[in-house]
């Protein structure tokens, strides 16, 4: 099966996507091992924000780029990577602004200059990695990722080992490993910043390619950070606290999950160049097989026994360990979060943007029906039973719309004639 999703490309994504997602797990397990819950919490809520504001970058710059460097020839790829890099920085202002702003209202002064930095240093890094991405060059991206992420843990740890762990060193340390994974980065796409070329013409190419991607990561954000601000809301950074601690377990999926959704965005995108459904199905499922294959065991082990794994991780006496039930509802919910990522990642690979839009307004639409009042009645369980309605609604709709992006064209124009 692996040979059949552009072999090394896959085992190189899985790979890259794995060494990423371990750094991210181990920083917050570190976190919510070190952190009182009311501290853990607000930087829960402050990663978020990142998390928000990354997803304008990830619209407006890393979509556009994924597609044109999907196509791209690799002489092409440092002039193009050049150009996204200052784009990227064009729309930096703004969201720095916010999150300053941010930041003093859950934090302090002291800590706004790292947060800061943190996101415009990461947010360099991540061009330059889907500049690697898009023209399949997986494995050159995972020295830069390794010492990003991995190396972002290990310096948390040491922080933590000598006493010096507070919300202004968290930053810091992201900001300095990001910045050595971003310049590890730029020695392999060798990016070229031509004067000729106007940033304003290259605006409006992204503006125009992300105008429809960026409502719907916007919404995609807001379904995975929602229930985690309802928390905050209703039982302070205390519930936010609580279902980070059980997301960080179940995120153990989330390799295989970014990994073949990163993967199948330009592999779908050049389906799409050469007008092959039948390759774009068989590459589709070969990799949504795999990763349910990969997952399956893993998930049914959290719901066997969540309680041993919750005491293993964050220590028998934690604060987190009661959280049993939660976990098992999200072991079930990612199983579905996964289908719904994989089939939106393949949805931007086709540009069927409208589609995959439809599906975030669907899910938002779940989660402002169902989330507020299960998380009111029923705190973090009811949080996580709100995620898994919100992604069955996601999942339905997804593969639905992918289904139909898929069919051969005289099916496809057939079903429209019948519809119409």
């Amino acid at each position: 099966m692996i040979r059949r999703v552009v072999a090394p490309s896959s085992i190189w994504a899985l790979t890259d996507q794995a060494l990423v997602s371990l750094g991210g797990v181990a920083t917050s397990i570190i976190l919510a091992r070190s952190l009182p819950p009311g501290i853990f919490g607000v930087y829960v809520l402050l990663f978020g924000a990142m998390l928000l504001l990354n997803t304008v970058h990830a619209s407006l710059v890393v979509y556009p780029l994924s597609i044109h460097g999907a196509r791209a020839t690799p002489k092409q790829m440092p002039q193009l990577t050049g150009a996204f890099l200052a784009l990227a920085l064009l729309f930096a202002g703004p969201l720095a602004l916010s999150l300053g702003v941010m930041t003093v209202v859950l934090a302090s002064w002291q800590v706004v200059p790292w947060a800061i930095l943190a996101l415009l240093v990461w947010q360099g890094q991540e061009t330059t990695r889907r500049a690697l991405f898009a023209n399949l060059r997986l494995r050159a991206a995972i020295p830069g990722d390794l010492v990003a992420y991995l190396g972002q843990a290990a310096l948390i740890l040491l922080l933590a080992q000598r006493g010096n762990l507070t919300l202004r060193t968290v930053f810091m340390a992201m900001s300095v490993t990001s910045l050595a994974g971003l310049v590890l980065q730029l020695a392999r796409v060798r990016p070229r910043l031509e004067l000729r070329g106007s940033i304003a013409s290259l605006a409006r190419v992204a503006l125009n390619d992300g105008r429809w991607v960026l409502p719907s990561n916007l919404l995609g954000s807001f379904i995975m950070q929602g229930l985690l601000w309802m928390l905050a809301l209703i039982e302070h950074a205390r519930g936010a606290a609580d279902l980070q601690a059980v997301i960080t377990i179940v995120g153990v999926a989330n390799p295989i999950m970014f990994g073949l959704g990163n993967l199948l965005t330009p592999v779908m995108a050049r389906a799409q160049k050469s007008f092959s459904p039948a390759e774009g199905r068989r590459k589709f499922a070969s990799a949504f097989g795999l990763g349910g294959l990969l997952l399956l065991p893993y998930m049914l082990l959290l719901w066997i026994v969540p309680g041993h794994l919750l005491a293993l991780v964050y220590g028998a006496s934690s604060p987190y360990t009661g959280l049993t039930m939660p976990l098992r509802l999200l072991a079930l919910a990612y199983l579905l979060v996964y289908m719904a990522h994989v089939a939106n990642a393949a949805l931007f690979g086709l540009e069927r943007l409208h589609a995959a839009l439809i599906v975030q307004i669907a899910g938002s639409a779940t989660l402002i029906a169902a989330g507020g009042l299960l998380t009111l009645t029923w705190g973090v369980t009811g949080a996580a039973l709100a995620t898994l309605l919100v992604h069955l609604v996601r999942t339905t709709l997804s593969l639905r719309a992918l289904r139909q992006a898929l069919l051969p064209n005289e099916q496809r124009l057939a079903s429209l004639v019948k519809l119409a």
